[in-house]
């Protein structure tokens, strides 16, 4: 197998990607989730739902229906276990994500 043998004080996080018709990609790391379900709630076009995969605590992780993903990044910003990764491959796909519906609460500003 051409894996590498980890060392006892590395870790690493399976993730699961899915491809999203208008530019980019969804992942999400199972063994980062804790299941809180707040990028379920600031999904503004409602494709995340619970999936059967567990995450870190035994608790459901997030699943993502990539066809109606505008890559708005919401639920990337709102979690607050890095748990969740979004791409946009192309800067104005993401900016026409932001235009389509998603909104800024200002939670995650520094």
């Amino acid at each position: 197998m051409g894996e590498k043998a980890l060392k006892e004080d590395q870790k690493t996080f399976v993730g699961f990607r899915s491809e999203v018709p208008r530019g980019g990609s969804w992942t999400i790391y199972p063994g980062l989730c804790k299941g809180c379900g707040f990028c379920i709630e600031v999904c503004p076009v409602k494709v995340i739902d619970w999936s059967d995969r567990l995450g870190v605590y035994g608790t459901p992780s997030v699943e993502v229906e990539a066809e109606g993903c505008i890559l708005c990044h919401q639920c990337e910003r709102i979690c607050p276990d890095a748990a969740i990764g979004v791409e946009s491959r192309h800067r104005e796909v993401a900016a026409k994500g932001q235009q389509e519906g998603a909104k800024d609460t200002g939670k995650n500003q520094p």
